[in-house]
């Protein structure tokens, strides 16, 4: 038997191997875009789990902060249900700006009124300072600078025991009054003033004065003598004093010797009852007694011891310089009615001369007592002591443990 023949259709198997291609592909492909979707899906995922994630945290926190707003709101309750100090409390409140912008204004204000008064008075006090003797030379009355513009005086000058100081002539005091020698070293114009001082000072029951001659003529140095007081005048210079005295002490504090100086610088056309008033004025020192009064805007005191503007109404002592001397030296028993009738002669013999020579004895000194430029010490008159408007005492030594007192009366 013959072999059927075997009759193979290509086209078919070539179809079928087709079919399984198309398949495999189709497989592929599917797989391919699951993969994608999943790759995708997963991606997806992820991106939402992360803004899951976010929220999340938000959330959290503002749970967070509404628990610690709710303990705060607790916390705040309990206080509020606890009693308050017994002070209660106190609300501080923050100034506002302009507030502070105020206090600024004002302070500045302040200053700008301090410095504007300042201003004013130092105007005030240079003018019055130049001004006042051109015034005054000009006769435009009496024009003073006040002494509250320097300070005032810077000691009282009133009757007080440790500004005294006393002669001590004999060893043992029997407070029985002072006898005292006068030496007269003036030129003879001044001799008139001398005799009347002498005759004043005398009417104190304190007091025993005997003048002595001038052997030699006048002494303008005016050398100290022990035991004497001596009085003198001379061209002494443009030295800003007028009138001087200088008290001369021992080791014990007690007077030895006294010189007084009358400057013929200042006082040569000076008026009668000036060169009156500062003679006295400087003798008054030598017997140990301090100024009255140191104020010349003051009411006058009536006595040479007083600083004045107004010689005429100064030109002796009075009774309370007789009271101090007493206290320093005790009183002698008797006072001559005789010397006081001549010291009265003397008196109006002296004021007639002086109307005489000289018309302004009614009038004020027009000569400035202006506050002086030494606040320091001095090369003659030694330390300084006191300085005022109107005078100044100096201190120097004299020896073993003795000083001299300079006793100055500006021009």
């Amino acid at each position: 038997m013959e072999p059927l023949p075997i009759i193979v259709n290509i086209d078919d198997h070539e179809n079928n191997w087709r079919g399984d291609d198309d398949e495999k592909l189709a497989r592929r492909l599917q797989a391919e875009e699951d993969n994608h979707l999943v790759n995708v899906t997963s991606s997806i995922n992820n991106s939402f789990s992360n803004i899951v994630t976010l929220d999340d945290e938000l959330y959290a926190k503002r749970l967070e902060q509404e628990m610690r707003d709710e303990e705060t709101a607790r916390n705040l309750q309990n206080l509020e249900l606890t009693e308050p100090p017994p002070g209660g409390y106190v609300d501080v409140i923050a100034p506002p700006r302009h507030g502070r912008n105020r206090v600024r204004s004002t302070a500045r204000k302040l200053c700008n009124l301090i410095v504007s008064i300042v201003v004013i008075f130092v105007t005030v006090v240079v003018i019055l300072f130049f001004a006042t003797p051109i015034f005054q030379n000009a006769g435009f009355g009496d024009v003073v600078i006040p002494d509250i513009l320097f300070g005032g005086d810077d000691w009282e000058g009133t009757p007080d025991s440790n500004d005294f100081a006393r002669w001590e002539l004999d060893p043992a005091p029997n407070n029985n009054g002072l006898k005292l020698t006068i030496q007269n070293a003036l030129t003879s114009d001044w001799e008139p003033y001398l005799m009347v001082a002498i005759s004043d000072w005398n009417g104190a029951p304190a007091l025993d004065l005997h003048l002595t001659k001038r052997i030699a003529g006048p002494d303008p140095p005016c050398s100290p003598v022990e035991g004497i007081m001596k009085v003198c005048n001379n061209k002494y210079g443009l030295t800003g004093w007028i009138g001087l005295n200088e008290v001369y002490f021992n080791r014990r504090g007690f007077i030895t010797q006294s010189i007084a100086k009358m400057n013929e610088s200042y006082l040569r056309n000076a008026p009668a009852a000036e060169k009156q008033y500062v003679i006295c004025h400087e003798m008054g020192h030598g017997f140990g007694l301090p100024h009255r009064d140191e104020n010349p805007q003051n009411a006058d005191l009536g006595t040479c011891l007083d600083y004045s503007r107004r010689p005429q109404n100064n030109q002796h002592p009075d009774e309370v310089d007789y009271e101090n001397l007493a206290r320093l030296y005790g009183e002698f028993p008797n006072t001559s009615v005789a010397e006081n009738k001549i010291a009265e002669d003397m008196k109006n013999n002296v004021k007639n001369s002086g109307k005489k020579s000289n018309n302004n004895d009614g009038r004020r000194v027009k000569r400035s007592r202006r506050k002086t430029t030494q606040q320091k010490d001095h090369p003659i008159h030694g330390r300084l002591l006191q300085t005022t408007q109107w005078g100044a005492i100096y201190e120097q030594g004299n020896g073993e443990d003795g000083k001299i007192i300079t006793s100055i009366l500006w021009a």
